[in-house]
């Protein structure tokens, strides 16, 4: 009686078809110079930003490892993964250009030892030829602040710190980063280079003492105390309040008298 399989090891599965590419893909490189039908069992690609129709663009071949690139019509390098064509691991990592994990490749080391007889190299892929089947790819869009570019071009992720300094202030307003540049009243200490003993009597910048109440009454939400003349017990008050050269002026209006 001929042996029946009922549930095949997921590594044989799809031997009898493209999967993890699309049924129509050729798996040859442009001009039909290289073919890789059947390498890959399985894969898994999240680069972000990757669009519809993820592909592999080209695969580079040197001495001894070989680099696939993975791209869409956008952009043919959205991910990477290299691995070594005389002793290669069974898992392709794959990473984007920032060094961030996009994905796997799953293979063993037989199907993986036909890169060996390619020529060396960079072969090319039409997207057509090697699309891969949309269940294998895991849409990762590119929104929203992922991580900071340093000045040296490296991508820095994780926990990051907003510090703000010389009058800037950095908060949390509902969710999302508020920053206002409140300015900084002792930047001509902070500019300057001479250093004074603290305490000295001389020092060109003392520090301001700032007013923090009146009567024990706070300024309101703004840090404001608003001083104005009223009307509570005459109309036609004769106080008057004004601003002279950064001071609170309060003066009375009318002739002295004298007796």
């Amino acid at each position: 009686m001929p042996e029946r399989v009922l549930h095949p090891d997921f590594r044989n599965q799809n031997e009898q078809s493209n999967y993890p590419f699309e049924d129509g893909a050729t798996l040859s490189s442009i001009g039909g110079g290289q073919f890789f039908a059947n390498t890959f069992i399985d894969a898994s690609i999240y680069a972000v930003g990757l669009q519809v129709n993820a592909y592999i663009s080209q695969i580079v071949i040197e001495a001894r490892t070989a680099t696939i690139y993975i791209g869409d019509a956008d952009e043919g390098s959205r991910a990477t993964g290299t691995f070594d064509i005389l002793t290669p691991e069974p898992t392709i990592t794959l990473s984007d250009t920032h060094g961030r994990p996009a994905g796997l490749l799953l293979s063993d080391a037989t199907r993986l030892a036909l890169f060996q007889s390619w020529t060396a190299g960079s072969h090319l892929f039409a997207s057509a030829a090697t699309t891969f089947t949309a269940s294998v790819v895991v849409p990762t869009p590119a929104i929203g602040i992922r991580g900071f570019l340093t000045d040296k071009g490296e991508l820095m992720t994780g926990a990051v710190w907003l510090v703000g300094e010389d009058g800037v202030v950095v908060r949390n307003d509902n969710g999302n980063v508020r920053i206002d540049l409140v300015g900084d009243p002792l930047f001509e200490r902070a500019l300057c280079t001479k250093e004074v003993p603290d305490g000295d009597p001389t020092d060109p910048f003392p520090e301001p003492t700032f007013l923090q109440t009146i009567n024990n009454i706070e300024p309101d939400a703004f840090g404001d105390f608003k001083i104005t003349a009223g009307d509570d017990l005459a109309e036609d008050t004769i106080l008057r309040i004004f601003e002279d050269a950064g001071a609170l002026k309060i003066e009375v209006v009318g002739q002295k008298v004298e007796r």
